[in-house]
């Protein structure tokens, strides 16, 4: 049975168009198909790019308009996302802007969580660099359980996940769409409630590589596209990204700032 992901860009609407539920094998596969490794070496390529771009970003804010950076990044990367998640052919063409634009967001979000322009060296860095530790340690560690088939994709865990991410989209949508119209409280004028919220995010972010992996896994050996290295790469730094500005929030919220 193949899985349903909690990733809105490996969402059965979007796989099917592949043929990935045809149970009677009539639609045609294409020459040149998706591999596990192809699609590891595009994640590899992007995440140089996010990184690379977050690393300038980082370093030289301060000639930088870092708030232009910052919310130009967030809303390319998301119009692009969005484009990718119904046009997935296309992810080969947008992928690495996409990495280039989340990567200015990426720089400028990290630096206003360490302090600022001019907190590059110094104690609020701190924050960012556990931040980009713990995010790569959860992926690692996820990797590893899928592949050592110590935690197993079942449909009864993706139902568990699936609907923890909705649950946790519909909070995170409802509370932004209060705030327009109303004075409500942050996660950190929630106190523990807040830190406990952060981090139920952070866990269900991280079992998603879980459905992730499985429905990457599953496209390469049922032959999908070989564009869809690109889409696959593409979603896993969307999550990748996921994890982490979550990470950075909960240990904000852990420090008595957010």
């Amino acid at each position: 049975m193949r899985m349903q992901s909690s990733n809105m860009a490996l969402s059965d609407s979007v796989l099917s168009k592949w043929g990935m539920n045809d149970p009677t094998g009539a639609i045609s596969r294409p020459a040149a198909t998706m591999t596990i490794g192809g699609t590891a070496m595009k994640t590899l390529s992007l995440l140089g790019i996010a990184g690379g771009t977050a690393g300038v970003v980082w370093t030289m804010a301060a000639s930088l308009p870092l708030m232009a950076v910052t919310f130009g990044g967030v809303i390319i990367g998301l119009v692009l996302g969005l484009v990718m998640a119904f046009k997935p052919n296309l992810a080969r063409y947008l992928a690495f802007p996409y990495a280039f634009a989340q990567g200015g967001f990426l720089g400028g979000i990290s630096l206003l969580y360490a302090g600022g322009v001019g907190a590059q060296g110094g104690v609020g860095a701190g924050i960012v660099i556990w931040a980009v530790l713990i995010t790569f340690g959860v992926f690692g560690t996820m990797l590893l359980a899928y592949t050592s088939r110590v935690i197993r994709a079942t449909p009864g865990l993706v139902k568990f996940i699936v609907g923890g991410l909705g649950a946790i989209m519909i909070v995170l949508i409802g509370s932004l769409v209060l705030r327009m119209f109303m004075d409500i409280p942050t996660l950190g004028e929630l106190g523990p409630l807040g830190i406990g919220i952060a981090a139920a995010v952070c866990v269900f972010a991280a079992l998603s590589f879980i459905v992730d992996f499985k429905i990457i896994e599953d496209l390469s050996a049922q032959g999908a596209p070989k564009h869809m290295e690109w889409y696959g790469a593409f979603a896993i730094l969307a999550s990748l990204i996921f994890l982490y500005i979550w990470v950075l929030r909960l240990l904000s919220l852990l420090r008595g700032n957010d």
